[in-house]
């Protein structure tokens, strides 16, 4: 199977080397702003280099594209390829306005084609197995608690965007994936600790069910340099257990003179030559969904679409410093 990839950045990097090491996948293309940046991958990944995305959609031997690029542009380029019969892989969030992607998974529907949103946490066995734990044992959550704090040096690269879509979305979308039911109430906080950024750098929210669950979500960034690229965890309360979960479970860490590094096997790692890790678990299903035809079921378009109205609806709410419903999603 032949791919393309547009956006070729820290994380585009990551998917190109997963997608060299998977079976019957081809990379064709990769997609750049400023193709004499990444000169060298022509030769390294054996394909074609463009500024121009529509080079690969053009492209009648490609099968499938990965958006890669910043969430301001998710729109244009995921709707272009569904428009020239092309599968997509989307990262998260898939846009910050949730018209658009309504209009992406009408478009699928339309076309037939794979939307796969890129919530790669749904792929972190620790979490995975919670689901799976949850339904296999028929437990109903009652409370949800997600942490998910960033080392204040990552807000230059991140601050472009509001925490909530940036950081809180991946919590959002797995506690969508452990209940059964709908959002009824939001309401949000947050502070900014710096007037000089562009979002603020602390926010709460919360979440209320149809069922009265509660969840509780956090994400500061404001800790010090540590060597961690983020500090997450997350609490399930049902009626009978409570299930944990630490991410990264800080299993490894290593002490380099210039501070600590925390390798993480759970995401990505490199292992005796192999690329692992929920991020090639994610790839491997998209691939296996668009060769076998099947519509994604561990994580869907249309609970993206959950999701992006509740981040909407938590920072619309702390600006407003009011509770909202979760009818009021516009």
């Amino acid at each position: 199977m032949k791919i393309g990839v547009i956006g070729a950045g820290d994380f585009g990097v990551l998917h190109l080397e997963v997608y060299n090491q998977i079976k019957n996948v081809e990379i064709a293309w990769i997609c750049v702003r400023n193709p004499e940046k990444i000169c060298g991958y022509a030769d390294k990944y054996n394909c074609q280099i463009t500024n121009n995305y529509n080079d690969l959609l053009k492209d009648p031997t490609v099968e499938a594209i990965g958006v890669l690029t910043p969430e301001s542009v998710h729109f244009e380029h995921t709707i272009a390829a569904l428009e020239h019969g092309k599968h997509v892989l989307v990262e998260k969030p898939v846009s910050t306005n949730v018209k658009q992607v309504e209009m992406i998974a009408q478009k699928a529907r339309e076309t037939g084609l794979i939307v796969m949103p890129g919530h790669t946490c749904r792929f972190i066995n620790s979490f995975a197995r919670a689901r799976s734990y949850i339904n296999d044992n028929q437990l109903k959550p009652v409370s949800y608690f997600a942490r998910r704090n960033i080392p204040r040096e990552r807000l230059a690269l991140h601050n472009r965007t509001h925490p909530v879509f940036m950081a809180l979305s991946h919590d959002i979308d797995l506690i969508i994936s452990y209940s059964s039911c709908k959002p009824k109430q939001i309401f949000g906080m947050q502070n900014k600790t710096d007037p000089e950024l562009i979002n603020p750098d602390v926010f709460w929210g919360m979440i209320q069910f149809e069922d009265n669950s509660i969840a509780t979500l956090e994400t500061l960034w404001v800790l010090p340099t540590s060597g961690k690229y983020v500090e997450s965890y997350m609490e399930i309360a049902t009626t009978e257990e409570i299930v944990h979960i630490n991410y990264p479970s800080d299993s490894i860490w290593i002490d380099k003179a210039k501070g600590r590094y925390y390798p993480d096997p759970s995401f990505f790692e490199r292992i005796n030559d192999e690329w692992v890790g929920a991020l090639r678990n994610e790839l491997n299903y998209f691939i296996r969904c668009v060769e076998s035809k099947t519509m994604p079921n561990i994580v869907t378009i249309d609970e993206a679409i959950v999701g992006i109205r509740i981040a909407q609806l938590l920072i619309r709410s702390a600006e407003e410093k009011r509770p909202l419903l979760y009818s009021e999603a516009t």
